[in-house]
C-alpha cells in the first residue's frame, strides 16, 4: 500500500478520537468540603484559623528580654536584606562564646515570601543554603502559612525545627 494512505488513516484516527473526547466532556465539579480538604493537605489554613493562631503566637513569642544582637529588615533595598550589628574588634573564642550570642533573632514581615526568608535564614547563617531551605520548605507545603514576628533561632536548629518555629502548625 502506499504511504498516503496509511497517513490518511492516521488522520482520520486522531480527529475521531479527539472528537470523541471532546464531546464526552468529563467535568467532576469539586464540593467545598472536597475544596477545603485539598486546601488543607497543600498547607492552607482558613481565615479565621489563622487569626486565631497569630494572637496565640504572638502571646507565646514575647520576649523577656531583649536580644543582644538584632538584625532590622530593610523592606525598600534590595540587597542585603539584613544590617548587621558593627563586628566586635577581637573575636572570642568558640568556647568562649556565651549561650546568648549562639542565638539570632531575625524579624519577618508580613508579605515576605519563603525565598526572602530562605535567603534573610542564609544571611545570618542560621541555614547552610538558601536555596535548599526554600525547596525544601515548599516540598513540606509550609511556604504560604509562614508567621510575622521576631523569632529568636538557635544556631545549628535543624530545617524541620527552623519551620515548626516560623510557620502556623496545623
Amino acid at each position: 500500500m502506499k504511504l498516503k494512505y496509511y497517513l490518511r488513516g492516521l488522520g482520520i484516527g486522531i480527529i475521531l478520537t479527539t472528537s470523541i473526547f471532546m464531546l464526552s466532556g468529563y467535568h467532576k465539579k469539586l464540593t467545598n468540603e472536597e475544596i477545603k480538604y485539598l486546601a488543607k493537605e497543600l498547607g492552607m489554613v482558613e481565615a479565621s484559623e489563622k487569626e486565631d493562631s497569630l494572637e496565640q503566637v504572638l502571646e507565646e513569642i514575647k520576649p523577656t528580654k531583649e536580644p543582644e544582637q538584632e538584625h532590622i529588615i530593610d523592606e525598600t533595598a534590595e540587597q542585603p536584606l539584613i544590617t548587621p550589628m558593627p563586628e566586635p574588634t577581637e573575636a572570642p573564642k568558640p568556647t568562649d562564646i556565651p549561650e546568648e550570642e549562639k542565638t539570632i533573632t531575625i524579624t519577618i514581615k508580613e508579605g515576605m515570601t519563603s525565598d526572602i526568608v530562605s535567603e534573610l535564614l542564609y544571611e545570618t547563617g542560621l541555614v547552610d543554603s538558601a536555596k535548599k531551605f526554600n525547596n525544601y520548605i515548599i516540598r513540606v507545603g509550609k511556604s504560604k502559612v509562614i508567621r510575622t514576628g521576631d523569632f529568636t533561632i538557635h544556631k545549628g536548629t535543624s530545617y524541620d525545627e527552623i519551620i515548626k518555629l516560623i510557620t502556623f502548625n496545623e
